[in-house]
């Protein structure tokens, strides 16, 4: 069995699939619409709170498992959503325990949907460096992996520069050439 059937997409394959986009499994708060109006069609992987895994290995075997399926991938997005409901289970034993720990320590007197905010960019700025990594070791180093961070109320997308660590507005992003 396939680790991608696991998951909750249409399994399909198009070969001509440029970008993958791997977003909350809460469907109505996707990006998918804004990615398609822009580049064309993209394969959308549902995970809850678009966590890639509970550990590095499930997160490195998932990557292979997408790669290997569509091989003519140019483009990873990882999207998350403001005030997604899976970023409110940070109980020990959820991987987002030591963030949020973190985060509270740093800034203990925001509220809950700035921590929310903070919590979710963390974790992008946690794992982005990680899915590079298991990128290059596959031979895939070609990949750009991108990290939005989705507002549908308003439909505002910051990015994560890699460079800097920031979210900024997706107009003034580094990797806006990908959306030409």
């Amino acid at each position: 069995m396939s680790i991608l059937s696991l998951f909750k997409f249409n399994q399909e394959i198009e070969n001509d699939t440029k970008v993958l986009l791997i977003s909350c499994n809460e469907t109505f708060l996707s990006c998918r619409s804004i990615i398609e109006e822009t580049w064309g069609k993209c394969k959308e992987v549902l995970l809850p709170g678009a966590l890639l895994g509970s550990n590095e290995a499930s997160e490195k075997a998932l990557l292979q498992s997408l790669i290997e399926t569509y091989t003519e991938t140019h483009h990873i997005v990882i999207s998350m959503h403001s005030l997604c409901s899976f970023y409110a289970n940070t109980e020990p034993d959820s991987v987002l325990y030591e963030l949020e720990t973190a985060v509270r320590a740093e800034f203990p007197d925001l509220d809950f949907v700035q921590r929310r905010v903070i919590l979710q960019q963390r974790y992008m700025q946690k794992v982005i460096p990680r899915v590079k990594r298991y990128l290059q070791t596959l031979g895939c180093e070609n990949i750009s992996v991108h990290a939005w961070l989705y507002e549908p109320e308003t439909k505002w997308i910051s990015a994560l520069e890699v460079e800097t660590g920031e979210f900024v507005p997706l107009n003034v992003y580094s990797g806006v050439q990908f959306l030409s």
